[in-house]
């Protein structure tokens, strides 16, 4: 999935957004299928596809693996706050930062020593777009910078496996890093977190880049447990 979304599966996500809120279905309610979304919005069905994944990272609904998607909000105010949604899924929270821990150093690791030219100027050109997104507070943009940044690190491994098994965990990743940004004070933190990964993977440093993961992961731990106290 790339961590960038379209025009049209904004303008599709507004669409289904406005069926949640119409009336039509109640929380809970499953809603129709990909298919007969596309046909109904007139659209492709990766631009809905790709459309329920926005709604889902921003609580309008929930995707369930193999049985699709349902209504999770029917209104603004049913939708919960970062800070609230962080508090209600803290165990999800913790258990996703654990696996990333897991994962994420080696891959760093890995990429300080197999990047290729494109792909250090792809991790450079999200940096900025991440310092952009900061400076104008846009929290859902931040996200998908810091999931992009994230993916490609692993890309750049270029080990077949760990890109596998990071797959699943994308979607998860989306929904934390949105409701994170905008409910805690982490975003400048981040970015001086993730151009110290960069600096470490430019320079080829797998040590370094490794340790920078690693101390990204455990002060984004860190944050959700002062999160969950406040």
């Amino acid at each position: 999935m790339s961590g960038h979304s379209t025009p049209k599966a904004e303008y599709v996500a507004e669409k289904i957004k406005n069926m949640l809120f119409s009336g039509e279905f109640k929380r809970g309610d499953k809603l129709p299928s990909e298919g007969k979304l596309a046909a109904d919005l007139d659209v492709g069905r990766s631009s809905v596809r790709e459309a329920l994944r926005l709604l889902n990272a921003g609580g309008y609904v929930e995707i369930i693996p193999n049985r699709g998607a349902f209504a999770a909000a029917t209104s603004e105010d049913e939708t919960p706050s970062p800070r609230s949604w962080l508090e209600l899924n803290a165990d999800k929270v913790a258990e996703l930062l654990n696996v990333r821990l897991c994962i994420e150093p080696f891959a760093a690791e890995l990429c300080a020593q197999n990047i290729t030219e494109e792909g250090l100027a792809l991790l450079k050109e999200l940096l900025d777009r991440f310092e952009n997104a900061l400076d104008s507070r846009n929290w859902t943009l931040l996200a998908k910078c810091d999931l992009e940044f994230h993916r490609t690190i692993l890309t750049e491994s270029h080990n077949r496996y760990l890109i596998r098994m990071y797959q699943p965990l994308l979607e998860a990743f989306m929904q934390y890093s949105r409701r994170s940004f905008a409910a805690t004070y982490s975003q400048g933190d981040t970015y001086k977190e993730h151009r110290a990964i960069y600096n470490a993977i430019a320079l080829h440093a797998a040590d370094e880049a490794r340790v920078a993961m690693q101390l990204h992961i455990i002060t984004a731990k860190r944050q959700v447990k002062f999160t969950e106290k406040v």
